[in-house]
């Protein structure tokens, strides 16, 4: 028995040795290829990947985890032209560089504001979708004058009851790289699927053409795999920290959920609104966490209304 045990040991050990040998030399990407939209712009020594479009009022989108510039696509080619719209990757995701970033909200915050200063944007209409949502809320505390209004969609505003095991695997330094690196293509096109399908439901139907493709090829990075579950990681405890200002929050704040989100349960935006004195409530019927696929037509309405247009 004892023998064994030690064989086991042996090859565990030699595992984790593989597992730390591939984590420390594998390299990210952070060049934009030439099929995709977008350019770079540094913000606090990070190189964050963006795209602009339109003029006018200005509107900053912000996406989840994970998550890049193409989840507003093709949402943000329907609005109208007089918005002038900014698209971003987050620290860690798409192909923003993920070197020396905080994986917490108040990295996150720091960066759209850093953003919204670098690019000059004014008075702007912040919209977060999922972790996106989040963000919002580490934004709409700190009450920055840059911002005229806040439109969480899907937002994860309250702690998750389960974080998926393989997160905390992946979240160790290191050898969880390793394993990102090493098992990426084995078994994430398949969680990729199964968590878009998920995500859509019950609107599975208006998946786009090349829509999972394409996140398979931006999502398994190695470094938004590690930036994905350092987030789902830290994302309860920098909720914990932001929750009691929630009651502060004045700025105009637009919460949109569907009723039939498998990601985010809606009691949160339920909540949230209770909370916030003047904000404004949308349910959606027959409508899962992809708000912005699902409905685009009320979620331009909105922007539309608190545009003054």
């Amino acid at each position: 028995m004892k023998k064994v045990v030690k064989i086991l040991l042996y090859i565990f050990s030699a595992i984790m040795l593989v597992f730390f040998i591939v984590g420390i030399t594998s390299r990210d990407m952070t060049h934009i290829p030439e099929d995709f939209e977008g350019k770079h712009i540094e913000i606090s020594g990070i190189k964050i990947r963006y795209n602009q479009t339109g003029k006018g009022q200005d509107i900053l989108f912000i996406h989840g985890v994970p998550g890049s510039i193409e989840d507003w696509e093709p949402f943000i080619g329907s609005l109208p032209s007089n918005y002038r719209v900014t698209v971003y990757d987050r620290p860690g995701h798409g192909y923003s560089s993920a070197e020396k970033i905080g994986y917490n909200l108040e990295h996150n915050a720091n960066i759209a504001l850093g953003l919204i200063d670098e690019l000059d944007l004014e008075n702007v209409i912040v919209v977060g979708h999922s972790y996106g949502g989040s963000v919002i809320m580490a934004l709409a505390v700190r009450n920055p004058p840059q911002i005229k209004a806040f439109i969480p969609v899907a937002g994860a505003t309250y702690p998750v009851e389960n974080i998926e095991p393989i997160y905390s695997l992946i979240g160790i330094p290191i050898i969880g790289r390793g394993f990102a690196a090493a098992a990426s293509s084995f078994i994430g096109p398949a969680m990729i699927k199964d968590g878009l399908d998920e995500a859509f439901h019950p609107n599975e139907d208006i998946i786009p053409e090349g829509f999972i493709d394409t996140r398979v090829k931006i999502w398994l990075q190695t470094k938004v795999l590690v930036s994905t579950a350092r987030e789902e990681l830290n994302l309860n405890s920098d909720l914990e920290k932001i929750i009691p200002d929630y009651g502060n929050i004045s700025k105009k704040f637009i919460i949109i959920h569907g009723d039939n989100d498998l990601f985010v349960p809606k009691g949160d935006s339920l909540k949230l609104h209770k909370i916030i004195k003047n904000s404004k409530l949308l349910i959606l019927s027959a409508t899962g966490h992809q708000v912005q696929y699902a409905r685009p037509e009320i979620l331009t309405r909105i922007i539309n209304e608190v545009a003054g247009n």
